[in-house]
């Protein structure tokens, strides 16, 4: 079957054994017009588990067609979507959690006025109602999944007046961002502005001259910061962590340079990793004193992996994360490369935050408060978090992945495993956590490529995941002294993919 073809799943209420009749012909009409349907009568079988069925095929399919009877819609506002077959109804609840954009209603009502659900009420929907016009009706919606409207929009010609406007708004904003004669930098929001809409022209150029601005202002302030801290750095871990922050703080400029590159989209920004260079090797660096300060910079990169991938799973770009941990990276004091994701302290425990996971998370998720201009990013703190989460969640499958590359999967069912990414995501609230499996989800393919680029079939990484599960929890019950509470946010990860 063709991998590019949309997917879309039918949710319909079990009115009567003609309208389920309907709904499957339509669904195989669907099918011979390229658009593979996902249909419970087709896919079900005895012992199955209806209500997971469901909502793991509302969050994998492109589209939803929800067939709006008029008990449907009954169903749908009183949320009697949970039990029996009856689970084939969405629910309220479940379109807030998605988000309206892939639902389809589609109408099959005697009454008029035609009534939809409240969730999607203000959405247009393709009317089925009268049989003698179900073929307009059906080409409507085989052109609007397959992306070919009848009447298509001409394309976006140039502005003609781009060039003046650009030239106008770079020099509006020159002056707040270049550094001063003096050599201070501007507030980083107006850096982030200015690299964000360099990155958006695609203007290498003057990318690069932002970058060279910068880049030594940085370096030469932490060289400053260690100067002023080394001498009396605490003996006393906690009174030490203030001072780190602030020895991270000083990359923040250059930090902000490299995310706006990644939110663009822009392929010729996207890609990061020299910045981790810059990061790893300050000018003027010395590799002697306290051991804290000679290895800051993997506290600075820890760091900034973090808000990188936070940053590429917000913008719906994981397999940039995926490409940055892959990397090899040369670490100070290491003698070969080794891929990002290997390196214990860049990870998830950096030295400069005591060496400690739930430390490092708690530093990672103080961001959101401490720097503002990340809520150009991110908005809110809490999508912060949730976009944080769900790019350890994505390591966390990646690190499963690697291990199963290696063919050592006994070691993973011996539960003889040492994790790199740590789950310290599993401390957040809730809601927070709930979101950050929507954003993990949101691109289902770009996780399944995480094994299947590597040789590995579906049978296999569905064969030991309860194992690697146990590995998690066993984590989680090692760090969190209540982790009876906590439920593997990710647990339905591998059947929601395969």
């Amino acid at each position: 079957m063709d991998d590019q073809a949309p997917k879309v799943f039918i949710s319909y209420s079990h009115d009567s054994p003609d309208h389920k009749r309907w709904v499957a012909d339509l669904a195989s009409k669907l099918m011979e017009n390229g658009i593979n349907t996902i249909l419970d009568q087709w896919e079900l079988r005895p012992g199955d588990d209806v209500p997971k069925f469901m909502e793991r095929n509302v969050r994998r399919c492109d589209r939803v067609l929800m067939i709006c009877t008029e008990s449907y819609v009954h169903k749908a506002d009183e949320g009697k979507g949970g039990v029996g077959y009856e689970a084939m109804v969405v629910t309220g609840e479940l379109v807030a959690d998605l988000g309206t954009a892939k639902f389809v209603p589609l109408i099959r009502q005697d009454a008029s006025p035609r009534v939809l659900p409240v969730s999607m009420s203000t959405r247009l929907y393709i009317d089925f109602s009268d049989d003698v016009s179900f073929e307009d009706s059906f080409d409507q919606l085989i052109r609007d999944l397959h992306s070919n409207p009848i009447s298509k929009k001409p394309p976006l010609g140039p502005n003609p007046f781009a060039s003046e406007k650009v030239a106008a708004k770079l020099e509006a904003i020159t002056e707040k961002v270049l550094p001063s004669a003096e050599g201070d930098l501007p507030s980083i929001e107006s850096i982030y502005a200015r690299a964000l809409l360099i990155a958006q022209q695609g203007d290498l150029v003057n990318w690069r001259k932002l970058i060279q601005a910068t880049r030594p202002l940085v370096s030469e302030a932490l060289v400053a910061w260690r100067s002023n801290v080394e001498p009396a750095f605490p003996s006393q871990w906690d009174d030490s962590l203030p001072l780190a922050k602030e020895g991270v703080k000083t990359y923040a400029p250059l930090i902000a340079i490299a995310l706006a590159g990644v939110e663009s989209g822009q392929p010729k920004f996207t890609n990061q990793r020299a910045i981790l260079d810059d990061i790893l090797y300050p000018n003027n660096w010395t590799r002697g004193g306290v051991t804290v300060m000679v290895d800051f910079p993997t506290t600075l990169a820890f760091v900034y992996q973090g808000l990188h991938g936070a940053t590429c799973m917000v913008s719906s770009q994981p397999n940039v994360a995926i490409n940055l941990i892959s990397s090899n990276i040369e670490f100070p004091g290491l003698h070969e490369r080794i891929p990002m994701w290997s390196n214990h302290g860049v990870m998830g425990w950096p030295q400069g935050f005591k060496g400690e996971a739930t430390t490092g998370w708690k530093a990672l998720t103080a961001l959101s408060e401490e720097w503002s201009w990340l809520h150009e990013i991110f908005g809110e703190k809490d999508e912060y978090r949730a976009a944080l989460s769900a790019y350890y969640m994505m390591m966390n499958l990646f690190e499963y992945v690697n291990m199963l590359t290696t063919r050592d999967h006994d070691k993973i069912s011996e539960q003889n495993v040492r994790l790199e990414i740590p789950l310290c995501y599993e401390s957040e609230a809730e809601h927070v956590k709930r979101r950050a499996y929507s954003i993990l989800m949101s691109d289902p393919d770009a996780l399944r490529r995480i094994w299947t680029t590597r040789g590995i079939d579906d049978a296999t990484v569905q064969k030991h995941w309860s194992s690697w599960l146990k590995i998690c929890s066993a984590f989680i019950s090692g760090v969190y002294p209540y982790a009876h509470r906590f439920q593997i946010t990710h647990r339905d990860l591998i059947a929601d993919l395969c």
